[in-house]
């Protein structure tokens, strides 16, 4: 192409310049158009960042120094987002919100239709992401900021719930508590036990008696089952023994893990919650408008650049 061609080309544009100026007024009015009659959407944002899971998933008092939960790593920020963009996440939400009516949804009689639609409606509007500042950050848009605001603050709930539920402290409470009736159980069975044979036999335990005391009941060896009877004893006390020292332990720690529960109710930390917006997200008004005028420009150039060749090469004319 030369540059006569070109400055000709120039110059045929620049005749038809009110037709382009038209062309991206025609434009900038439909993007005004599609903005009227587009629902604007709000924004609302929430952030959280969960605890290292080698921590809350090891929880034992007694064997380490508690300092708190570790940071998390991007593993662990990886798979909270994961469980909010879980299919379990999505049915919550929708079932708590009673989104297929509130995206007006529930007209549709196919099942499996409107369940496709409506997540993929909810998938538009919920964004899930690991955020440079290395946190969890919830992203929801609404038509409603009031609606936008709590999703994204019942996400925050859903995530604290995910990750309480890997760590299982509720849970870990209730089986020690458990472990120690059972424990407390067997210790009194034994007792009790050993209280009938000592009573009924005469038969204690001598290294923990007085010389004279154990002189009294030296004819008690003289019985037939003593020897048998005194081993069940002293093999009772260790039990016994093991008993009470491993009861100590575990009230020890129940009690450290019931006050951590108390001053850790939530294992996540929320560094921002949900709140409704006052401004308008999207549809972005001056974006929209500018695009439109720049696609009705561009289309009408390129019609007025390459109409005549076109109509040209189908008459056959060079």
């Amino acid at each position: 192409m030369t540059r006569q061609h070109l400055q000709n080309e120039f110059s045929n544009l620049w005749s038809r310049r009110w037709t382009v100026m038209f062309a991206t007024l025609i434009g900038a009015a439909l993007g005004g158009v599609y903005i009227v009659f587009t629902p604007p959407e709000y924004l609302s944002v929430a952030s959280l960042v969960p605890p290292s899971f080698d921590d809350v998933k090891s929880l034992n008092f007694l064997k380490i120094r508690y300092m708190g939960f570790g940071a998390a790593k991007i593993e662990d920020l990886e798979r909270v987002a994961g469980a909010l963009q879980s299919d379990s996440a999505f049915l919550h939400v929708a079932q708590k919100f009673n989104l297929q009516r509130h995206y007006r949804l529930d007209g549709i009689s196919n099942e499996s239709r409107r369940y496709k639609l409506l997540k993929e409606k909810y998938e538009s509007k919920v964004k899930i992401r690991v955020s440079s500042f290395s946190t969890v950050e919830i992203q929801v848009y609404d038509e409603s900021p009031q609606t936008a605001a709590d999703v994204a603050n019942e996400l925050l709930s859903y995530a604290d719930g995910f990750v309480e539920s890997v760590a299982r402290r509720k849970e870990g409470i209730a089986a020690l508590e458990k472990s120690i009736q059972r424990m407390e159980a067997e210790r009194k069975a034994l007792i009790d036990s050993m209280a009938v044979i000592r009573k009924r036999y005469k038969v204690y335990h001598l290294d923990h008696l007085s010389e004279t005391v154990s002189q009294q009941l030296l004819p008690a060896f003289a019985q037939a089952d003593f020897h048998r009877l005194y081993d069940q004893v002293q093999s009772t006390e260790y039990r016994l023994r093991y008993l009470e020292e491993h009861i100590a332990d575990m009230v020890n720690e129940l009690v450290f893990r019931k006050e951590n529960l108390a001053v850790y109710p939530s294992l996540i930390n929320v560094t921002a919650r949900g709140v409704p917006a006052k401004f308008r997200a999207r549809p972005k008004r001056l974006l929209i408008v500018a695009g439109f005028a720049f696609g009705a420009a561009t289309f009408t150039i390129l019609g007025l650049v390459y109409m005549p060749l076109i109509r040209r090469a189908l008459n056959g004319e060079n």
